[in-house]
């Protein structure tokens, strides 16, 4: 996990900007609670990481990083990186085998303007990777 960490430290917008320790200890919770999914090549190189977890509600889960609701009908998506696009389904599939589908799906899109996004997990999947 050690070289997960040091990409999400170079390409999480907010590592940058927060103390190591605790960007590490954020993201060995994700981890802790299998929340975390890194996509690799053959080769090992990282192609994509995400961590999102299940919630009973998205505002919620925006102001507090360690709300988990296994029941919840929400997925919260923290972060996700991809250098390739073809990751983005094998993400998304890790994701379904961890913590099933939901109804919903959300994010802020930008930590700058934080708008939390919210869409049906079913359109969203059709419309971002296709027919699954």
């Amino acid at each position: 996990m050690s070289r997960v960490k040091e990409m999400l430290l170079k390409v999480h917008p907010i590592a940058s900007k927060t103390d190591k320790t605790v960007f590490e200890s954020w993201f060995d919770w994700f981890a802790y609670h299998g929340l975390t999914s890194v996509v690799q090549d053959l080769d090992g190189n990282l192609l994509s990481i995400c961590m999102a977890r299940p919630v009973s509600s998205l505002e919620d889960a925006v102001s507090n990083h360690y709300t988990v609701d296994r029941e919840g009908s929400f997925v919260y998506v923290d972060f996700a990186w991809c250098r390739h696009e073809k990751a983005w389904p094998m993400i998304f599939d890790d994701f379904k085998k961890k913590i099933g589908i939901r109804e919903w799906i959300g994010f802020c899109r930008s930590q700058k303007h934080g708008h939390l996004r919210k869409y049906k997990m079913s359109q969203f999947m059709e419309r971002f990777y296709g027919r699954r």
